[in-house]
């Protein structure tokens, strides 16, 4: 999925896979000179997406050029392309990520059959009491 609009590619659109990180970038969104598509598609050109980009010119800011030549910018790779490339799109970033290290299990239940009135707070604790012995379900 595109890091941009989030879509995936149907039709001519084209996915570009970066050389850096998972991401990938849909030719909807970058705007890449239809003179260039050539260069873009060569095995020996890299592509590095925004969020690379971002993360490395923190400091300081340069523009983006999307494709390199050999290797990526941090090794010393030159732009493959002749000018910067623009994008069709907002890409927003965050100051700080957390990701949830701890495991996370959404149970659903479904209470029928029954003609007593139980509510369903004690129900499930009873029954979720034998799987976590130490506690820590809440």
């Amino acid at each position: 999925w595109c890091l941009i609009c989030r879509d995936g590619a149907e039709g001519d659109v084209v996915l570009y896979e970066c050389s850096g990180c998972p991401r990938v970038m849909c030719s909807r969104c970058l705007d890449v000179p239809a003179d260039s598509h050539d260069i873009a598609g060569c095995p020996d050109v890299l592509f590095w997406c925004l969020s690379c980009h971002t993360e490395h010119t923190k400091k300081a800011p340069a523009p983006y050029h999307g494709f390199y030549s050999g290797t990526l910018p941090p090794e010393g790779g030159k732009p493959a392309l002749c000018s910067f490339l623009r994008l069709n799109g907002m890409f927003e970033t965050v100051s700080c990520a957390v990701l949830a290290t701890m495991p996370i299990v959404v149970i659903y239940f479904i209470l029928g059959g029954s003609n007593e009135i139980v509510t369903p707070v004690p129900f499930l604790s009873h029954y979720l009491s034998h799987y976590f012995p130490n506690g820590g379900y809440v």
